[in-house]
């Protein structure tokens, strides 16, 4: 599928989703209760419905309602069904440790890109794990190892999988620094009472990385983003923070975010504990003054694309002044992007929803390579782009 975008001034007031990363944390834990939990507000999305259709194959009932879920756990896994994880790196990396500890021997399924992602020299960190991989599924096998010493690169799904098992298992870990380590944690905690999973009913906040695609086109745009929590742990809320370091004004009151003045310059910035913020703060680089300079890109070759490859190329090819090397990007701002080109999304929704981001700091139509995608974290993406004026036309071939 394509889409051709039409460049335009935008406007009005938007609602984020809930957050993907609390739904993913909250279900995890609701499953390993012995007992009922709710989740209300959850996300619905390719994702999230990954992970509801592997806990279930794992023999957890879940209910799906339009505001809520009901998830009834037997405080323990057995494998019942193919554990699916289509596209979520996410679902499988946070299930790795806990299946293991009540399966010695299954298989993980998903695309070919996704069992390329897995397979990687984070595994080496889950000692007593044995790892086959084939071109539609990962099989592991064993015992994770009580003992587990950490490297610096592995990633913190692989972390916070190990985080959840910790009240079921005694595991000595040392836990390095890390805004979604730590959310993983504090999920956790909240689903704990003297160190044992129990029934919670908990609400899923505004989800701050698709919030940040919003909080692009605000800064040339005049758009209020309402309900976002910023108390919230969520690390990307650290746009807001970057974003002001390029000398964007933001006011946050009545419960509305609003941007004063979204006349952005370029700063050196070091997205490494923040790699999904990545192709958005290229893209806004792109559209900024002077240059900017991002670090901390080496894990984003495992993404749904090699996402430093499709940023670059994407902003590349609509005009932007934009190199690149295995440890940064460089991007020298301009006031507008040309546009007039077809551009490659590499079925990777941040890059698709980061280059709709800047739409109105293009001077002509562009069209982009891909267009569902963003369901896999933010469904009715489209949907809000349109109702504040965004131009798009889909079509199946180019």
């Amino acid at each position: 599928m394509y889409v051709t975008i039409y460049p335009n001034p935008l406007h009005g007031e938007v609602i984020i989703p809930p957050s993907k990363s609390l739904t993913h944390r909250a279900l995890i834990c609701a499953s390993l209760v012995k007992g009922k939990s709710i989740i209300y507000n959850p996300l619905y999305s390719d994702d999230t419905n990954a992970t509801i259709s592997c806990l279930k194959n794992l023999g957890v009932t879940i209910t799906k309602l339009s505001d809520r879920i009901i998830v009834e756990g037997e405080g323990r896994y057995k494998l019942l069904g193919k554990l699916d994880g289509k596209e979520s790196a996410s679902t499988i990396r946070f299930l790795i440790p806990l299946v293991s500890h009540f399966v010695s021997d299954f298989s993980f399924h998903g695309s070919k890109r996704l069992t390329e992602r897995l397979n990687t020299k984070d595994l080496l960190n889950l000692k007593g794990l044995k790892f086959d991989f084939f071109s539609d599924h990962v099989r592991v096998s064993g015992k994770l190892e009580d003992e587990i010493n950490l490297s610096d690169s592995i990633t913190s799904q692989f972390i916070s999988g190990i985080i959840f098992l910790k009240p079921i298992k005694k595991i000595n870990i040392n836990v390095p620094k890390n805004p979604y380590i730590d959310l993983t944690q504090s999920v956790v905690n909240y689903f704990l009472d003297h160190g044992k999973y129990v029934p919670r009913e908990i609400i899923i906040e505004s989800d701050f990385s698709s919030a940040s695609f919003f909080i692009a086109m605000m800064l040339f745009n005049n758009i209020k983003i309402k309900g976002l929590n910023f108390d919230s742990l969520q690390g990307d809320k650290k746009i807001i923070t970057f974003l002001e370091k390029m000398d964007a004004k933001f006011s946050n009151s009545n419960n509305r975010l609003l941007c004063l003045s979204g006349e952005t310059k370029g700063i050196d910035l070091d997205l490494t504990l923040y790699p999904d913020l990545v192709p958005i703060m290229a893209a806004i680089a792109s559209v900024s003054k002077g240059q900017t300079t991002i670090v901390g890109i080496e894990k984003l070759k495992y993404k749904e694309s090699d996402r430093i490859k499709a940023i670059y190329l994407g902003l590349k090819q609509l005009g932007a002044d934009i190199k690149y090397n295995k440890h940064n990007l460089i991007i020298n701002g301009q006031d507008y992007l040309e546009g007039c080109a077809t551009v490659d999304g590499f079925s990777d929704h941040r890059i698709i929803m980061s280059l709709v981001a800047i739409s109105s700091k293009v001077k002509n139509p562009y069209t982009i390579k891909g267009f569902s995608e963003v369901n896999k974290s933010f469904p009715n993406f489209w949907d809000l782009y349109k109702s504040l004026g965004g131009k798009y036309e889909c079509k199946v071939s180019n």
